[in-house]
């Protein structure tokens, strides 16, 4: 069952679907990498099992290689997500729906799109490919030339809605100060933790608790002051995504405010100004695993830290724990629509991707 993806307000005015061989083509073509992480977890295995390792070591060995597999069920889950994948071109947004995984454009912050055979795409010329693309491609088209005319109509008939109107009795953080006529819209606050949120980090997790036995098992067989060492990086291994990270955010979490206007979206934690960004720079809001979701229209590079969220290393906004976000996306998407003067940001330089960004 496909997800709700319309917005308060919204209508749909094309919807289509890839072509069931393009699709699968495209989702093989995709999981070369995968298979060839599985291929060398399996290789290693059948390696440490027909090796001349201590019986203990070649079976901690082993199961390391299992940590390894379960560890790549979130790449799994990405290139096979379930479902039948769908487009849709609403008033306002290009949206693209895979299984329980939901995409979506404004449209007039999209790059002009050009039919290329049966796909309609929207990288600009020269942008090269990188991981996660920052524009759509819609492929495998019975008819890309309708979807591209009904688009760029639509896009040509969006203009600037309604200003959303300031509530009453709307209090900032204290110590938050707003630029001068920045109208609060919503504070909120996360009610509704979570210890893991999305099926990733309830895989990371079981991974990290069996490289966790693993290690003991390994370990056991190393002279007696290696033992501690081990027991601590065991303990590392397993207590770090099952425990520590997940309480670390929740930690910070409680002490976190997120601040909508009508010009930007603020994260506000322990009195410190974690995150603002202007409406313009941001997609549209996706409601997903109780948390709206903003990604940025031109994601910066990626830094990943550990414990750290990977959408707000983006340049994007991760509201977690709201009591109702699908009210919260309805207003930011609203506020969002009241102002589309701002021009939007650059298109992402053309510099020649590393080898290692071309899968």
């Amino acid at each position: 069952m496909e997800p709700d993806v319309l917005l308060a307000g919204e209508r749909v005015l094309w919807a289509g679907a890839p072509r069931q061989a393009g699709a699968a083509r495209r989702r093989w073509a995709r999981a070369v990498p995968l298979v060839l992480a599985c291929a060398g977890a399996v290789g290693f295995a059948v390696l440490v099992l027909s090796g001349p390792l201590p019986g203990q070591a070649r079976l901690g060995l082993s199961v390391f290689a299992v940590a390894s597999l379960i560890s790549l069920m979130p790449m799994v889950r990405a290139v096979f997500p379930g479902g039948t994948e769908s487009y849709r071109i609403t008033d306002s947004r290009l949206v693209a729906v895979t299984g329980t995984q939901v995409r979506s454009w404004w449209l007039d912050r999209l790059p002009d799109p050009v039919v290329v055979g049966d796909a309609l795409s929207f990288a600009p010329a020269g942008a090269g490919r990188h991981l996660g693309p920052a524009w759509p491609v819609l492929g495998g088209l019975a008819d890309p030339q309708a979807a591209q005319r009904i688009l760029l109509d639509a896009r040509r008939d969006l203009s600037a809605r309604q200003p959303v109107p300031s509530p009453a009795g709307v209090e900032l953080p204290p110590g938050l100060t707003l630029a001068s006529g920045e109208r609060p819209l919503l504070v909120a606050r996360p009610l509704r933790l979570r210890w893991w949120y999305g099926e990733a980090e309830v895989w990371a997790a079981a991974a990290g608790v069996v490289a966790g036995v693993a290690i003991l098992l390994f370990g056991t067989t190393a002279p007696g002051p290696f033992l501690l060492f081990t027991a601590l990086l065991a303990g590392f291994a397993g207590l770090g995504p099952t425990v520590v990270v997940p309480g670390r955010r929740r930690r910070q979490l409680t002490r976190t405010h997120y601040v909508v206007t009508d010009r930007r979206v603020l994260t506000w934690a322990g009195g410190v100004l974690v995150r603002a960004t202007e409406l313009a720079r941001l997609g549209p809001p996706v409601v997903l695993d109780g948390r709206v979701l903003l990604e940025p229209v031109v994601p910066g590079p990626t830094v990943r830290r550990r414990g750290s969220d990977p959408l707000a290393e983006r340049g994007g906004h991760s509201l977690t724990g709201l009591a109702d976000p699908r009210r919260v996306a309805d207003l930011v998407a609203a506020a969002q629509l009241a102002d589309r003067s701002v021009p939007p940001p650059p298109a992402p330089p053309r510099s020649k991707p590393e080898p290692w960004a071309t899968w």
